[in-house]
């Protein structure tokens, strides 16, 4: 595996640790990060349609974006026609897939609620 940082101390420190090679880019040069900037940006634009289809307010941003990474690991083929789940763990996701906000369980607790 390979991986792409901006060179965040914590980032080198858990790859090493994981054995994972790495690249960075320049310190303070953004144009020396476009591989990081593009999955930023993926990740925002994902995250922001996913609210949008979901009809979920902006306060459910930081788990639209958990729940718009873990599919994308998932479902998105990479090079090689795996998911970066398959090439991590050597095996397709064995659970089911479901988008942002499809499924809702309300459990009321007042008698009124469940009325």
């Amino acid at each position: 595996m390979h991986v792409y940082t901006d060179n965040s101390l914590e980032f080198q420190k858990a790859l090493d640790y994981l054995g994972y090679s790495h690249d960075t880019s320049t310190p303070h040069r953004s144009e020396t990060n476009g591989v990081a900037e593009r999955c930023v940006r993926k990740v925002k634009e994902g995250t922001s349609c996913a609210l949008q289809q979901s009809g979920f307010a902006d306060d459910w941003w930081d788990d639209a974006a958990v729940t718009f990474s873990f599919l994308s690991c998932i479902v998105d083929n990479l090079v090689g026609n795996e998911t970066a789940y398959k090439k991590r763990f050597s095996v397709g996701y064995p659970g089911p897939v479901i988008p942002f906000g499809a499924e809702i369980r309300y459990l009321p607790i007042t008698e009124k609620d469940k009325n």
